[in-house]
């Protein structure tokens, strides 16, 4: 009977031990069967929910880089380009201010070449006032000869007023040639001529009465005016010499 005891217990407990592994084998063969769904059914939404986006930002990333890459290398490629472009335009400036420099000088030049032009236009009316004041006055020399001869035939006046009168006239026409060689800028015949004249005209003021030679002395003065600017200021020397002139005319008027 205990025999039987015995050998009931050990039944059930290799009966229990069996059960244990098959409820093992049960739970190994359902994790497997899990992991196995799991993974036919889990690895698609897995991908698809992480793998997936990882690798389209990691395209998007490259496409950035390369995107980036481009922008640099055009940014690079414009900025040589606006240089070149720059350097381009400092040269055509360069070319510009040198072309406006060069303008200027001509410019300068040309006006320049007026105000020449101008002073040599300037110079030539005072010369044609002066040739025609000139020929005027030697009109008016005539006049006073021709004067002189009819108050000599008519014997009406003193021998010595005659002859001073006649010594005026011939310093009126050394003053006449002098004016003539500073027309052509003789400025030696000219000299020459005034000097002449200078002596004529002292000359006459020392045989001269007092009231006479007081009206000659301006003359004098002038002509001695004239020596001094002759060669240094003959412009204002030629002013001299037709004030002197008018003065001996004064002096030769009956």
């Amino acid at each position: 009977m205990a025999q039987s005891r015995d050998n009931g217990g050990g039944a059930a407990m290799t009966a229990l031990k069996v059960v244990r592994v098959l409820l093992r084998l049960i739970v190994v063969v359902l994790l497997g069967i899990g992991l196995g769904v799991a993974a036919f059914y889990g690895g698609p939404a897995l991908y698809r929910n992480f793998l997936e986006p990882v690798q389209q930002n990691s395209r998007r990333i490259d496409q950035l880089e390369q995107e980036l890459a481009r922008l640099r290398q055009e940014a690079r490629q414009r900025s040589a380009d606006e240089a070149a472009r720059m350097s381009e335009l400092e040269g055509d400036l360069a070319a510009l201010q040198e072309s406006l420099a060069a303008l200027e000088s001509r410019t300068e030049a040309l006006e320049q070449d007026l105000a020449a032009q101008q002073e040599a236009l300037d110079r030539l009316e005072a010369l044609t006032r002066r040739v025609q004041a000139l020929e005027r006055d030697l009109s008016r020399t005539q006049d006073a000869v021709e004067e002189l001869g009819l108050t000599l035939e008519s014997r009406t006046t003193p021998a010595e007023v005659l002859a001073r009168r006649l010594q005026l006239l011939r310093a009126m026409e050394l003053v006449t040639r002098a004016r003539l060689w500073l027309i052509q800028d003789n400025l030696g015949e000219a000299a020459e001529d005034v000097t002449r004249a200078r002596d004529v005209v002292a000359a006459v003021i020392e045989d001269a009465p007092a009231e006479e030679a007081e009206t000659l002395q301006p003359v004098l003065d002038r002509l001695d005016q004239v020596l001094e600017d002759v060669r240094t200021a003959p412009l204002v020397a030629a002013d001299d010499l037709e004030v002197a002139w008018e003065l001996l005319v004064q002096a030769t008027a009956p």
